[in-house]
């Protein structure tokens, strides 16, 4: 069977050889040489398989917790495999457990540390991405310290932002369960005892209520089958320019779009500061930082600028042609470019933009309460009305 290595020579250069020798011989040569193995392939193609017990994306919380311990080991001397070990033995996450014994069996088969975590799938390709460059620059310790800090900040804002949502979410939820009981319990009852007097005929809107309600009751899941049917035949047959402009249009909104774009630019500037740091070089940097955008529509405009960087454009020029950026971001662009210390400025950028998004959360939540508890009067007002109304007209009968 023929191998492709894919390795680093005495002087980190990245090289690539082939040999027809048996892979335990090929990792003991290159050991023996020197040579640091980043990845071992055949080179006839091997069957997809679709089945994979552990591919589960982690989540957040939990590679932050797992970077900061590990860079704490490192940076106490302790070799990558033995902390690895520790790691996975006190791990009681199933899902990180099962990636840290992967990572520990591809180190044993010679793979890199970045090449170990990437073949686990769990990873994003932003800590792949870091480990590969802290590796290649021996920090690899303070790397991952760098990067365990972004993803603390990283889920501090969306904790804020969740926090910021309980309120009317609950809110709402009362509200429907208290809806279901009045339309389904109540107003049964006085349809039952409106039908014992002769010609008495329910108002309109408690007709259009007991219809609506029936209908929902008895072919609702048909209602809910077609919503969700359509949805993502629009989202899978949507043409890309259309999705383009309603991202777009997206970052437009009044409120709600400066507050998507502020959170976007500061996910750019956090992931731009960190990659720059681990040592990653700009056009890499910017390519990988864009790709983390949710925005489809400020995705592709940022994923677009290093044609115009290889061409001579400096950041400055080239972040400015995309107008719906703010003068603060481009300005710190510039700063940083002038004065070669983008990492800095990013980081500035990355702190002014978290604190707006958390005023901005805020804000949001001051406007959503009123807004919700006015949702909720017109809801809840309109059954009580509509179970009101039949009461007045047997009330009028009884007393004709």
């Amino acid at each position: 069977m023929k191998y492709k290595i894919t390795y680093l020579d005495e002087e980190l250069n990245r090289k690539t050889e082939y040999s027809n020798l048996d892979k335990n011989q090929i990792i003991y040569d290159f050991n023996q040489a020197g040579f640091r193995i980043i990845n071992i392939e055949t080179t006839v193609k091997k069957k997809k398989t679709t089945l994979k017990t552990n591919v589960k994306r982690l989540k957040v919380k939990d590679i932050s917790q797992f970077l900061k311990q590990l860079s704490i080991l490192l940076d106490s001397g302790l070799d990558f495999k033995l902390a690895i070990s520790i790691l996975k033995d006190q791990e009681k996450n199933k899902y990180l457990k099962a990636s840290l014994y992967e990572i520990d069996k591809n180190i044993d088969q010679g793979y890199s540390i970045a090449e170990a975590f990437k073949r686990t799938e769990n990873f994003p390709d932003l800590v792949v991405g870091i480990i590969e460059a802290g590796e290649a620059s021996s920090s690899l310790g303070e790397s991952l310290n760098i990067l365990a800090e972004y993803y603390d900040n990283e889920e501090k804002t969306k904790q804020m932002l969740k926090n910021a949502l309980y309120y009317p979410t609950i809110l709402l939820i009362v509200t429907m369960i208290v809806t279901i009981l009045m339309v389904y319990i109540v107003l049964p009852r006085y349809v039952e005892l409106f039908s014992y007097y002769d010609g008495m005929e329910l108002p309109g809107l408690t007709k259009r209520l007991l219809n609506t309600s029936n209908f929902l009751l008895n072919k609702g899941w048909i209602l809910l089958l077609a919503i969700i049917g359509l949805a993502a035949l629009i989202k899978k047959a949507l043409p890309k320019n259309t999705k383009l402009w309603f991202s777009k249009a997206r970052l437009s909104y009044p409120f709600i779009g400066s507050y998507i774009l502020s959170y976007e630019i500061q996910r750019f500037s956090g992931i731009f500061a960190l990659l720059i740091d681990s040592g990653i070089e700009t056009l890499e940097s910017i390519n990988k930082a864009a790709k983390s955008i949710n925005n489809i529509y400020l995705r592709e405009k940022l994923c677009c600028l290093n044609k115009d960087i290889l061409e001579g454009h400096t950041l400055y020029e080239t972040f400015s042609k995309i107008e719906i950026l703010p003068p603060m971001f481009i300005n710190l662009i510039n700063v940083g470019e002038l004065s070669s210390s983008l990492s800095k400025t990013m980081e500035i950028s990355f702190n002014y933009y978290k604190n707006i998004v958390s005023e901005k959360s805020k804000k949001l939540t001051s406007l959503f309460e009123p807004l919700i508890i006015i949702l909720v009067s017109l809801i809840v007002g309109t059954v009580v009305v509509a179970i009101a109304l039949p009461m007045f007209s047997l009330v009028n009968l009884v007393n004709f």
